[in-house]
Formats: structure tokens, sequence, C-alpha cells
């Protein structure tokens, strides 16, 4: 489960890493997505003005 408050300024177009068929074109879905495909350390690969919070429902953690 995952929160997103700002924006990602990433053009998903352009950041070809991202290998899925987006549902929305919501920047939420975008990191979900990513993170899911690469782990956490995606966080490290986007550019812009948010805040994000990750829940872990296996581990029960944030």
């Amino acid at each position: 489960m995952i929160g997103v408050n700002g924006e990602i300024y990433n053009d998903k177009s352009e950041l070809d890493v991202v290998k899925t068929k987006f549902r929305t074109k919501s920047d939420t879905e975008f990191a979900l997505r990513g993170i899911e495909q690469f782990g956490v350390n995606f966080i490290s690969e986007l550019d812009g003005e948010f805040s994000l919070c990750l829940y872990n429902r296996k581990t029960k953690s944030l």
C-alpha cells in the first residue's frame, strides 16, 4: 500500500524503466510499480516535490 503527496516530475514516457501497463496516469501508481519492480531504491530515481509512505502488508511495516 502506498500514499504519495506532491508531484513527481519524471516524464513517464522518457523514463522507460517501469515495464508494466498502467491503469491510471497517476504519480502514485508510477511510484508503486517502480518500487514493485526495482525495490525501494527506485525512489532515489524520482525527481519531484513529494512525500511518500509505503506499507508492507506481509511484514506489517512502514
